[in-house]
């Protein structure tokens, strides 16, 4: 861990939400961030130029949320779809890897029957359902070889049942 001196960050973000014709409801971000150094400075990998990107900042990152609610007679139902985007971006100040842009999808749906003894509902959520398996944050070590990669988790998709008592 090493003090850089200083650091600049400069951004904006922007969000909407929409409330839609049938129960529908539209949720979006967006955000862009300038996060660099402003003096250079030496650290285990040499010289660090002013100007340098911040690790783990993306300059770009946004996400998108399409909700659905229904009430029925005898049950209610909830169903969601996402999407969020995360820019690339680097492990260290060095930049010795760069992070690649990530894209993640998601998808939900939930039937609640709040009439019916103990409440029942059913849910079924994914996530990453596209499948996308990319390293989200690299971490290499100074005078060392060795190298540790954390991944975003893979596709899942899980089956509730909930009850109340």
């Amino acid at each position: 861990i090493k003090n850089i001196g200083e650091a600049e960050n400069t951004g904006a973000e922007l969000s909407v939400t929409s409330l839609l014709p049938g129960g529908l409801a539209l949720k979006m971000n967006a955000a862009y961030i300038d996060a660099h150094t402003t003096v250079p400075f030496d650290d285990y990998s040499g010289e660090i130029p002013a100007g340098r990107e911040l690790p783990l900042t993306s300059p770009w990152s946004a996400s998108a949320i399409l909700l659905w609610y229904r009430a029925f007679s005898h049950f209610d139902v909830i169903s969601s779809l996402s999407y969020t985007y995360q820019n690339r971006n680097y492990n260290n100040l060095a930049q010795t890897y760069e992070h690649p842009a990530l894209s993640l999808l998601g998808a939900s749906l939930k039937m609640d029957f709040p009439q019916v003894w103990g409440q029942p509902a059913i849910s079924l959520i994914g996530t990453n359902l596209t499948n996308e398996f990319k390293p989200t944050i690299i971490f290499d070590t100074p005078n060392s070889d060795v190298i540790l990669a954390i991944q975003n988790p893979p596709r899942s998709v899980v089956l509730g049942v909930e009850f109340k008592f």
